[in-house]
């Protein structure tokens, strides 16, 4: 049953119409992204199963939100990916795993001095948007100056 699950996953992939996997021109911010939203649409469904499956086979594909696609969080993009994308679209398997970085407050991946300047020109106004979901780096609820005080010390 489950070999004619992923064999009509990897047909659809091939076969479906451009029209029916219209990918959005940019992806949202990483830090804004949902996990498996790999088509960056809002919603995790059967186009995002089918975008790693044209990702894998086809090409890189312009517009996809690749951090979204790693569902299961090992760091690559592989079949468990789309297997496990798949299972919770279809069959409300296990959710994709979400991944952040607390103190990454600029999201670019490192944790490092840059996350302390820019959440100190974020409190003080100078800039006007941090990754939220990283920036409360001690879970409090709310970005404040102790953030700031926590981020030093993880450094």
């Amino acid at each position: 049953m489950m070999s004619k699950i992923i064999l009509s996953l990897v047909a659809a992939a091939f076969f479906l119409p451009s029209a029916a996997m219209a990918m959005p021109q940019a992806c949202p911010s990483e830090c804004d992204r949902i996990a498996g939203d790999v088509d960056g649409d809002g919603y995790v469904g059967f186009n995002d199963v089918s975008a790693i499956y044209r990702w894998l086979y086809i090409g890189r594909a312009k517009g996809l939100c690749i951090k979204a696609a790693d569902v299961n969080a090992d760091g690559v993009i592989d079949l468990s990916d789309a297997y496990r994308l798949g299972n919770f679209v279809w069959n409300g398997g296990p959710a994709p795993i979400a991944q952040s970085l607390p103190g990454d407050v600029n999201d670019d991946g490192d944790l490092d001095i840059s996350d302390i300047v820019t959440l100190g020109q974020w409190l003080w106004g100078d800039l006007s948007e941090v990754c939220a979901a990283n920036a409360d780096v001690n879970g409090d609820g709310n970005i404040d100056v102790s953030d700031l005080a926590v981020l030093a010390q993880m450094l």
